[in-house]
């Protein structure tokens, strides 16, 4: 059976808001003022996804925490968070990643289904038994070997540098890489702050695990895959303990792809910001302007809020990212009338649509931005409805 130090923590607006309803006995006051100040106020994606977390204390020990978002109780009738959470020790955090974490059974400790929502700090610890199946082993091959050295790296990095990452991970895998990242955030000893399907509007957290940012400064954080966090590992491979500086090309092609991202949601930035910097990125090394067009596929992706006055902006930067290669010698952010993969351009928006439904919208939007651009003198009504017409018809 697990024994951890705990706490629970709800919403009682008669109290003053989020406080801490009840915690062990052993949990120091300088750990629950840590605790209090840091990582308390957890924020989770929706209902259906609890927001977890894992927060490296002072004292050498982890906090693994999970809030719950319910519909509203006696003490707070209005929708909120429910947090849990255990005091983990330094030699058991591996473990509790690999027998808990890794096989999605954190909900089943922490929310088991005969949860009391009104009186949740009678929080029975369930028996929970240690398990030998393949999942542990594949947890512990994930980052063995050279693997584990570049994702080692790469936390020591980001640690370094105080950098802030949002990971995007396929539906259904965040708190599996949030036990495979703390388990290699310990041996790195970078004592950093995760959180998967969820945020944390007390402090930023050095790693979001979470497809769209709602609550922490979007422009703090630099967006990547699995994949781009193993090859950012790479890159810090050689580095002295005392660099603290980017590598120039990879900066150069970062700080563009920031700006476009940022373009998208803030309105100070205009798009003669983007075409100096976009034509500064050409005019370095051709091959740099590439690569930045295949990280901005990835990032328009998994951007989400695809609603109100995002939505020109976006597309405005769809068409700049399947602009043909053999025409970015012209101003980029300049719409024109063909030299555009639309082929690309459509499957890209089928593979990130949800639905058929979905898939039409994004249609319309993109033919409608061309046509505001290039035939300004047509009535919107008239293009709107037309180019419905032709997305019903030819698309679905």
């Amino acid at each position: 059976m697990w024994e951890y130090d705990r706490f629970v923590a709800m919403r009682d607006p008669r109290k003053g808001g989020l406080y801490m309803e009840a915690l062990s006995a052993e949990i120091t006051a300088r750990v629950q003022e840590e605790i209090s100040d840091n990582c308390i106020e957890l924020i989770a994606k929706d209902q259906e996804h609890p927001c977890a977390c894992v927060y490296a204390i002072t004292t050498g020990d982890y906090v693994i925490a999970m809030a719950k978002k319910i519909a509203g109780n006696k003490k707070e009738p209005r929708t909120h968070e429910i947090i849990r959470g255990m005091i983990v020790k330094k030699d058991q955090l591996s473990a509790f990643c690999q027998e808990i974490l890794w096989q999605n059974r954190m909900e089943q400790i922490f929310f088991p289904c005969n949860t009391d929502y009104d009186h949740p700090e009678k929080w029975e610890l369930p028996l929970v038994e240690k398990t030998n199946s393949e999942s542990d082993i594949a947890l512990v091959d994930e980052w063995k070997g050279r693997t584990a050295i570049w994702f080692l790296k790469a936390l020591i990095q980001i640690k370094r540098r105080n950098m802030k990452i949002q990971l995007i991970v396929d539906e259904g895998a965040e708190l599996q890489t949030l036990a495979m990242l703390s388990c290699v955030e310990e041996l790195a000893q970078a004592k950093l702050f995760i959180t998967a399907n969820g945020e944390c509007t007390l402090r930023n957290p050095d790693i979001v695990i979470l497809n769209q940012i709602r609550y922490q400064d979007k422009r703090k954080y630099r967006m990547m895959t699995l994949e781009e966090l193993v090859d950012f590992g790479k890159d810090a491979t050689g580095v002295e303990e005392d660099e603290e500086e980017e590598d120039s090309d990879e900066k150069n092609i970062n700080e563009v792809l920031h700006l476009c991202i940022d373009y998208i949601s803030d309105e100070e930035i205009t798009e003669y910001n983007l075409d100096d910097a976009i034509e500064n990125l050409k005019q370095m090394k051709r091959y740099l302007y590439r690569s930045f067009i295949r990280k901005l596929r990835k990032k328009l992706f998994h951007f989400e809020e695809m609603e109100g006055h995002y939505v020109k902006r976006y597309m405005k930067l769809l068409y700049l990212a399947y602009k043909k290669m053999e025409t970015v010698h012209t101003d980029p952010m300049k719409i024109e009338l063909a030299p555009y993969d639309f082929n690309a351009m459509y499957y890209f928006l089928k593979k990130k649509a949800k639905s058929k439904r979905e898939l039409k919208r994004f249609l319309v939007m993109m033919l409608e931005m061309q046509f505001e651009e290039c035939a300004d003198q047509f009535k919107t009504y008239r293009v709107h409805r037309a180019i419905q017409d032709i997305v019903e018809s030819d698309y679905l």
